[in-house]
């Protein structure tokens, strides 16, 4: 709880003072399209309400309102977060050695009650091996909490 505190006021400051110059357009416009998808889902879904009343709730007039106000910011901080974090693996060169890979795939492995789909690490290893399982999302977020933790080594 201690760490995830400390990395929260890390990255808060981080963000602050970070400034995105250009949002990458369809990133921007497909995200907050998701967004809206994920709200209007939900809005129907779980509270049986038409989207023009449920936007409402956040305090909007329209739904075009709620998509260009709520949507967009929505998507902006999540890219905002995405392009920092980016540039720091890049300019301070952070990459996951083998080592890394392997440490953090048998964490996973044990954390994310994969044994029920694979018996052992090493069924779930020779899963990944044999290309079963794609391993990008699970690398890259090795790959952020790597960095996570050379933010708060490094935090002054």
């Amino acid at each position: 709880a201690a760490k995830t505190a400390n990395f929260s006021g890390v990255w808060n400051a981080i963000l602050k003072s970070s400034k995105v110059i250009k949002y990458p357009a369809k990133e921007l416009k497909d995200l907050a399209n998701d967004i809206y998808n994920s709200v209007a889902g939900e809005a129907g879904n779980y509270y049986k309400m038409p989207m023009r009343d449920f936007v409402k709730i956040y305090g909007y007039n329209t739904i075009r309102e709620f998509k260009n106000e709520y949507c967009k910011n929505g998507a902006e901080e999540i890219i905002k977060e995405k392009l920092v974090l980016n540039a720091i693996i890049n300019a301070e060169n952070i990459v996951l050695t083998e080592e890394d890979k392997t440490e953090g795939l048998k964490t996973y492995y044990e954390t994310l009650g994969l044994s029920q789909s694979y018996k052992t690490y090493e069924d779930f290893a020779k899963a990944i091996e044999n290309g079963e399982i794609n391993t990008d999302a699970l690398y890259t977020s090795l790959l952020w909490e790597k960095t996570a933790q050379f933010l708060l080594d490094n935090a002054k």
